[in-house]
């Protein structure tokens, strides 16, 4: 297990790398915007939270599931829907709404 306290291409670069040499393409920019998402927001200041964050990580893990490579960045953060209104401009939250809404009613399980 690595653990590194930034975001800068210490472990990125060689998983990048490695992923090219396995045929595996166009996943950087997903990945990079996933990794810049936790970073900027998750512990964002200017976002009301009552709670705390004494570990202020992010975490990158890749799987094969069923037969399909797949990413995810996880952090402990304030959680997106708690950070939309800050970081996107009301016509864009709007659509977002609009589109959950056709997609059915949400249960607590839905929650980012």
């Amino acid at each position: 297990m690595f653990i590194v306290n930034s975001a800068d291409g210490e472990i990125t670069k060689p998983l990048l790398d490695e992923l090219k040499s396995m045929g595996v393409k166009g996943i950087y920019p997903s990945y990079i915007e996933a990794i810049a998402n936790a970073v900027e927001h998750a512990y964002a200041q200017n976002i009301y939270s009552e709670r705390e964050f004494p570990i202020k990580r992010w975490w990158m893990l890749l799987a094969i599931l069923e037969g399909k490579l797949s990413l995810f960045v996880c952090d402990l953060g304030h959680g997106i829907p708690n950070t939309l209104e800050k970081t996107q401009k009301a016509n864009v939250l709007s659509a977002i709404w609009n589109r959950l809404k056709q997609l059915g009613k949400p249960t607590k399980d839905c929650y980012i």
